[in-house]
């Protein structure tokens, strides 16, 4: 019996003050669990397993932003096929950026580049209407893919290709492997250790880098080639190609300029890329960074792409 009290007692001394600590993270959350959280459940919503693509009809929300996706399946208006004879189609292909994670419905940047590119157009001129492709976790392989499968089916006029540092192929980022497995994992206190165990930090893990310094080689070997296969399905086709680069590599700026593809310079500081950032534990580019975009897409835009082909 003594026994039993003296388990009891210790059990006690131990639940009270683990308590305490998981109470005290769960309401000053100092680590920024509950950014992960939130964008833990806002993947699950939007994105489907199965076919690596965006839920039709799906609706989530991301540090209090909302996103819808269409019926077509793509954060993005519905779109006619055939195209409308009025309508300049511009197709936007990229991953979670340009699908603007972590911003509100209307703030992602293909939808700011469709409104300034409709404010401008001379009177008479087609309206203009972007249709944003951009998937999270998709690569060039994936939107390639998209565009031999359905997008040409969609009578683009012009192509709109943004190129970002996790598009190279090998690209390092800060892996996270974790011991603990989902539902441990609710307990705050328990990720604490964990965090400090795999990350020597009781925070959500890694030093910030600047990803566009550690590009690999060999990924912009692959990166060269699919500039290639771009050009030479899009002048197939009959469509422009426009690249939208923020690598700031020389191979790719002379890759654009042996096809002869209209590159409009993409690449910004760390600094300033920092300052964007949706949260702590989140590089994605706020509602300010997507406007940065959209100007510098739609001043780097030539009258003369405009002229359709079709």
């Amino acid at each position: 019996m003594r026994g039993l009290r003296r388990f009891a007692a210790a059990l006690l001394g131990f639940a009270v003050p683990f308590g305490a600590g998981e109470l005290w993270l769960q309401a000053v959350d100092p680590y920024h669990f509950g950014e992960k959280e939130d964008w833990s459940q806002y993947g699950a919503k939007i994105m489907d397993p199965a076919t690596g693509r965006l839920r039709p009809g799906a609706v989530a929300t991301y540090l209090g932003t909302t996103t819808r996706i269409s019926s077509q399946g793509w954060r993005s208006p519905e779109f006619a096929v055939p195209k409308p004879p009025d309508v300049f189609r511009v197709l936007l292909l990229g991953g979670s950026v340009p699908f603007g994670w972590g911003v509100e419905q209307g703030d992602e940047f293909p939808r700011v580049v469709e409104r300034l590119l409709n404010e401008r157009r001379a009177a008479g001129a087609k309206r203009v209407e972007v249709i944003n492709t951009g998937v999270p976790g998709w690569k060039l392989h994936d939107e390639g893919k998209l565009l031999l499968t359905e997008g040409f089916g969609w009578q683009p006029d012009l192509v709109l290709l943004l190129l970002v540092a996790t598009d190279a192929p090998g690209h390092v980022t800060q892996q996270r492997s974790f011991f603990l497995d989902e539902r441990l994992r609710r307990c705050r206190l328990l990720r604490a250790i964990e965090n400090r165990y795999v990350f020597d930090s009781p925070g959500s893990g890694g030093e910030s880098y600047d990803a566009y310094a550690h590009i690999p080689e060999r990924g912009l070997d692959l990166v060269v080639q699919y500039l290639g296969l771009f050009a030479q399905h899009c002048e197939t086709a009959g469509v422009r190609l426009v690249v939208v680069d923020t690598l700031n590599v020389p191979r790719v700026r002379e890759r654009c300029a042996q096809l002869g593809l209209h590159r409009i310079e993409g690449y910004t500081a760390w600094t300033l890329r920092r300052s964007w950032e949706v949260a702590v534990t989140d590089a994605h580019p706020n509602a300010e960074g997507h406007r940065y975009y959209a100007r510098l897409i739609v001043d780097g835009l030539s009258p003369a792409l405009f002229r359709s082909k079709r």
